[in-house]
């Protein structure tokens, strides 16, 4: 997709690769671009760096999801793709509460559906129109430390896999992005406290390299991309030799071997 005059949404794009987002698309000459964040600050800063316009929202309530699109359409006129940024990566396991799990699942999957059901009847009605999510790798893999964002982040792709079955014929795309170990506040923050965290630092890039990853996908028309290639090693372990990929993961385990420790 030809980002050049189209009308975009990036949701989480106070911060991190949100904001990184926001300065590639930019620079591609959009018809409009909006940017969506839970902290109003960070929004309009973000929007005022880069000539967009910015709104405080919760992408975890579909009030907050709806808010966003009606924004963009009362601006702009339509909405040409949307970009689902916004996620958070909570440490939980099976003891953790009701809550943390939810709110997952409200910003990581749910929010793809309450998206999808305000965009795609104008969408389906102009014959076009892209969905992006970032998935983050562990849709693909798993994650040690959060049981919520691993089975949230699978979801998610899921969604959008839905999304690309069932519309893509009607001219509505999808590109599911897969980023691994970014340099953002939440992956610095976790590597404060955890060795998993830190071991992902090693090989971590910029937010800046993973968004110029994202967009060349976009307009390159791939329905997925990747940061990191040994991603794909592990992704397809588990298809070929699952009992193997079950023992690497209980090697990551073994960096955080406090998490599920029942209390």
């Amino acid at each position: 997709m030809d980002i050049r005059e189209r009308v975009v949404v990036v949701t989480g794009a106070g911060l991190g690769l949100g904001a990184a987002l926001a300065r590639t698309i930019s620079a591609k000459a959009p018809g409009g671009l909006v940017i969506a964040d839970i902290d109003e600050e960070a929004a309009h800063l973000t929007a005022a760096k880069y000539d967009s316009y910015g709104i405080a929202a919760d992408m975890g309530s579909e009030s907050g999801v709806r808010a966003v699109v009606d924004a963009a359409v009362d601006r702009f006129g339509r909405v040409d793709m949307w970009i689902a940024n916004a996620g958070t990566g909570i440490t939980c396991d099976p003891f953790t509460d009701d809550a943390t799990f939810s709110l997952m699942w409200n910003l990581h999957a749910m929010s793809q559906v309450w998206a999808a059901r305000a965009l795609l009847p104008g969408w389906l009605k102009r014959g076009s129109g892209h969905f992006v999510a970032v998935v983050s790798s562990n849709a693909l893999t798993t994650n040690p430390v959060s049981m919520g964002y691993a089975m949230t982040k699978h979801a998610q792709l899921a969604a959008v896999e839905w999304l690309a079955m069932t519309y893509g014929a009607a001219g509505v795309t999808t590109t599911a992005f897969c980023p691994k170990g970014m340099r953002t506040p939440l992956l610095e923050q976790h590597a404060q406290t955890n060795a998993y965290a830190r071991a992902a630092l090693a090989d971590a890039i910029t937010p800046e390299q993973a968004a110029s990853i994202l967009v060349a996908a976009i307009e390159e028309g791939r329905s997925i991309a990747h940061t990191h290639p040994a991603v794909l090693d592990d992704a397809r372990l588990r298809l070929d030799d699952h009992a193997a990929y079950l023992r690497t993961l209980e090697q990551l385990h073994a960096l955080v071997p406090e998490i599920g420790v029942p209390r």
